[in-house]
């Protein structure tokens, strides 16, 4: 008996293991969010299906794509924030560059949905500094607030 307990108890375990391995395979596998990637996991930036800000995180990606122009896709593409609050952890490591540039200014629609963005700053020297720096003249900005900037 005690070698049939011993034995259930270790299929059992084993079993136990490899679905914790398998459940966080697929969370790293199934996550676009990853460390140095720079995209957005939710959207395709079309007025229908626009990108989805959630958190600093993706400001600081739409920061980041449009100062690189990685993709021109993402200059005049449709952005909306899914949630009423963004708060900047500035110990998160992540230095915010305005959201365009003179070289590269924002030329799409920013939905904030009534956000409220607190504790942003920006260290620069530059003349235009803010949440946008550089806008074009179809771009559309509409519904976000700063709070404590």
């Amino acid at each position: 008996m005690t070698k049939k307990l011993l034995l259930s108890v270790s299929i059992i375990l084993i079993i136990g293991v490899l679905l914790i391995a398998a459940v966080f395979a697929a969370g790293i596998a199934g996550s676009e969010k990853t460390a140095g990637a720079v995209n957005f996991p939710d959207g395709n930036g079309t007025p229908e299906n626009p990108y989805i800000i959630s958190d600093y995180s993706d400001l600081v990606t739409l920061s980041q794509l449009i100062a690189k122009e990685t993709d021109a896709r993402y200059a005049g593409a449709y952005y909306r924030v899914s949630v009423k609050s963004i708060t900047v952890d500035a110990t998160g490591g992540q230095t915010f560059i305005p959201i365009g540039s003179e070289n590269n200014p924002f030329t799409g629609n920013f939905d904030g949905n009534g956000v409220i963005i607190s504790g942003l700053t920006v260290d620069s020297d530059d003349d235009y500094v803010g949440l946008f720096a550089y806008v074009g003249a179809d771009a559309v900005i509409s519904e976000v607030g700063l709070y404590k900037a």
